[in-house]
């Protein structure tokens, strides 16, 4: 009776030599991983629109390549984001990362007629997906007719900003995204500097728990 029960296959297995060979495939994988992972978080994949968005926290240097974008691609808009300044809000006269960072654009030879500025409130975290949601609300309320955008954001932090700014619009709008420089390190060999790492290393957790992790109230 237990003879019926049980029947005798053949199986293969992998040989020592044949774990050998996965162990080094799967170490080259995650060596080409590791190595362009700066890469991966700096996405420059923008859509067809006229309208640039430009989160307001990005470092003056940046500006240099926000102006250059704008100018060459011919676009007709600039929106700022960003919500209360961490620091000098009691000094500043803008308040805002948007305020400031459309006050500067105009410094550096953008007509006051092509930005618009639409601060943030003040958060303490998430503040990427509030600027987005501030955008969304903005949009909805405004007469500008808007259906695509690009995001320009620094470094490895571009893609986790795109994520959160879909999560923030669903399918309503195309957004785009271009990374700008992050001059505080070398992309091509991030690990050899401690800024490099971590900001590639925090900014992978990030957009991790953004990707799986983050799960924001539906909005109206």
């Amino acid at each position: 009776m237990l003879m019926k029960l049980l029947q005798r296959k053949e199986q293969w297995a992998l040989t020592v030599r044949g774990w050998i060979v996965v162990a080094i495939f799967s170490l080259g994988v995650l060596f080409l991983l590791f190595r362009n992972l700066n890469s991966l978080l700096s996405p420059k994949q923008p859509v067809s629109s006229d309208v640039l968005v430009v989160e307001g926290w990005l470092p003056d240097y940046a500006l240099d390549e926000v102006m250059r974008i704008f100018r060459q691609h011919h676009y007709r808009l600039i929106i700022t984001t960003g919500g209360a300044l961490e620091q000098g809000f009691y000094l500043e006269t803008y308040k805002t990362e948007a305020q400031l960072m459309a006050a500067s654009l105009v410094e550096r030879g953008v007509g006051k007629d092509s930005i618009i500025s639409v601060p943030a409130g003040f958060v303490v975290k998430d503040r990427t997906y509030a600027a987005a949601i501030a955008l969304k609300q903005w949009l909805h309320d405004s007469s500008v007719a808007i259906h695509s955008f690009n995001i320009i954001s620094l470094g490895a932090h571009a893609r986790r900003t795109r994520l959160l700014f879909q999560k923030a619009f669903g399918g309503e709008y195309s957004v785009g995204i271009i990374s700008a420089h992050d001059l505080s390190y070398d992309p091509r060999v991030w690990w050899r500097s401690s800024d490099g790492v971590r900001k590639v290393v925090d900014e992978t957790i990030a957009y991790l728990y953004a990707r799986f992790l983050f799960f924001p109230h539906k909005q109206r």
